[in-house]
């Protein structure tokens, strides 16, 4: 083996614990106490009562579509309720309709409601 390609080698561990330990350490801050920056904070202006404001707040809503596989849910579920007299689980939803757990949750919410 090649003396240089040890010595590079033997570098590698000793430089990524020393970038390892700089990462560690916070940026720009200061040493001293006296190179503390000194906080000042402003006094606010007092706020307008509510009684004359004239906005009226908007109660914002948004629209929910109804899922695509519902009505496939719907029957995969009447069917697991005649077989076992409970609904379809999670598993069963996600194996039969081939979909994520995530997107079985949000159906058999509204299977519920």
């Amino acid at each position: 083996m090649s003396v240089l390609l040890v010595i590079v080698v033997s570098a590698i561990a000793p430089l990524v614990l020393w970038r390892v330990k700089a990462l560690g350490k916070p940026v720009n801050t200061p040493q001293k106490a006296e190179e503390a920056p000194e906080v000042v904070s402003e006094p606010r202006a007092p706020r307008k009562p509510a009684e004359s404001r004239t906005e009226v707040p908007v109660k914002r809503t948004l629209a929910v579509k109804p899922d695509p596989l519902l009505p496939d849910a719907r029957r995969v579920d009447s069917e697991m309720r005649t077989r076992t007299g409970k609904g379809a689980s999670l598993r069963a939803l996600q194996t039969e309709l081939r979909i994520g757990q995530a997107r079985a949750q949000r159906i058999r919410a509204a299977l519920a409601v």
